[in-house]
């Protein structure tokens, strides 16, 4: 539909930018509106920077409600939810829970494995050309505290490994030798080979002087009013008392989307899951690898000579306040693991915090609206924003130039939310 027209991209986050260069370099005429200033670290600045081909499972999990509930009851756990007269969080739930199935599970495992797999695919392919990326092409290990958490860890490898996503079960001192100079303390692990990790502020860098270069016009501080719609298209963004024409929109702004939406008619289940980090500058042991502490529910990634610990998922509305008690019980949790670090080595660090746009079935949203054509929607990535981000980028530009998508996209249709009292079948 855009074929040589004007496009507006709606948010400069991770997804954003990839979409304004990747549609540049397409040929397009694209104009990036971002809400915050150029130096707002947003949520893609401060997160755990993972691209991970072995995330397969979606969110929503069998069990996952019942572990949900008791997570609540600690005030300085990983998970909580902030209680509101909301009829959209109340919809989100009640999808969740429907979407918590062994079937729900099976058929996304396929369709998130090649996602991420393409997506990684990408960033191999940019390494050279970003060297900020910092790309580490390492692996990630899923390190494990208790037996029980090492029997579930093990039997998700032994079904990663059937959907052809390569993982080795370790014992605890082959999870230990692979982290290098980083001591390793608990029951075993699991590694995913294909996993890497980068600095996401670097990666954001290159993201953002390759769509320059690109002739992308990038303007911050845009925070965009509504999107106006004319018959069965949209025409244009509104900020302020100015409409900028666009003969195509893209939505790419995260936890911030289902509000613009809303006024089109479009009713678009979508929870921000607040997610914080800290980040140690200099760290006297490095991990040669990343991680993630599953019992603690903590992302563990080198970056430079620093390592950032990020976690926490709170579904607390549009609030970007860091939730200092749960700060402190993730600082809490990492000495389990890694026992050359105290929980007193992380005081005084800054703690930042971001929102993740997070649907109820765990699946992203990309796609056009079926009722404005030329209104596509790219968000929704959860925790997976980073990861995802190149090929949603690929699939919306090909959408944008008219071509078939390289992926099947039905799974990520726009308008699955709007009966929220049934949880849509995946095609």
């Amino acid at each position: 539909m855009s074929r040589s027209g004007s496009v507006v991209v709606i948010g400069g986050g991770v997804v954003g930018c990839f979409i304004a260069l990747n549609a540049a370099r397409a040929g397009l005429k694209v104009r990036l509106l971002e809400r915050g200033a150029a130096d707002d670290r947003g949520c893609s600045f401060g997160n755990a920077g993972m691209v991970v081909p072995s995330h397969i499972a979606p969110l929503p999990a069998p069990g996952m409600v019942g572990a949900g509930l008791r997570m609540l009851a600690n005030p300085r756990g990983p998970f909580a939810i902030r209680p509101r007269p909301d009829r959209d969080l109340l919809s989100w739930l009640n999808a969740f829970r429907r979407f918590c199935t062994h079937a729900h599970t099976e058929r996304c495992m396929p369709i998130l494995r090649d996602l991420h797999r393409a997506a990684q695919l990408i960033y191999s392919e940019h390494k050279s050309e970003w060297p900020q990326m910092q790309l580490r092409e390492s692996g990630l290990l899923m390190l494990c505290a208790t037996e029980r958490g090492f029997e579930e860890e093990a039997r998700a490898a032994a079904r990663a490994n059937e959907l052809g996503v390569t993982a080795e079960v370790l014992s605890a001192a082959e999870a230990d030798a692979k982290l290098g100079s980083c001591r390793f303390r608990g029951a075993g692990a699991a590694w995913f080979r294909d996993d890497c990790t980068l600095s996401p502020e670097g990666l954001m860098r290159e993201l953002r002087a390759a769509a320059e270069q690109a002739g992308v016009v990038t303007s911050y501080g845009a925070g965009v009013d509504a999107i106006e719609a004319r018959g069965v298209g949209v025409t244009g963004v509104r900020i302020g008392g100015e409409t900028l024409p666009a003969d195509s929109v893209v939505l790419a702004a995260g936890s911030w989307s289902a509000g613009l939406l809303r006024p089109l008619g479009i009713r678009l289940l979508l929870q921000a899951g607040k997610g914080c980090s800290f980040t140690l500058p200099e760290a006297s042991r490095l991990p040669a690898v990343g991680a993630i502490l599953t019992e603690a529910r903590v992302a563990v990634t080198p970056m430079g000579s620093g390592v950032r610990f990020a976690g926490t998922m709170e579904i607390a509305g549009l609030d970007p306040r860091v939730n200092q008690r749960r700060a402190a019980g993730m600082r809490s949790r990492i000495p389990r693991y890694f026992p050359q670090y105290r929980a007193g080595d992380f005081v005084g660090l800054p703690v930042w915090s971001g929102l993740r746009p997070c649907t109820p079935d765990g699946l992203p949203v990309i796609g056009r609206c079926s009722s404005l054509p030329n209104l596509i929607v790219a968000t929704g990535h959860a925790m997976m924003g980073i990861s995802l981000a190149p090929i949603t980028a690929r699939l919306v530009t090909q959408l944008l130039r008219d071509e078939p998508p390289e992926q099947n996209i039905a799974p990520f249709a726009v308008e699955r939310f709007e009966s929220a009292s049934t949880p849509a079948v995946l095609a």
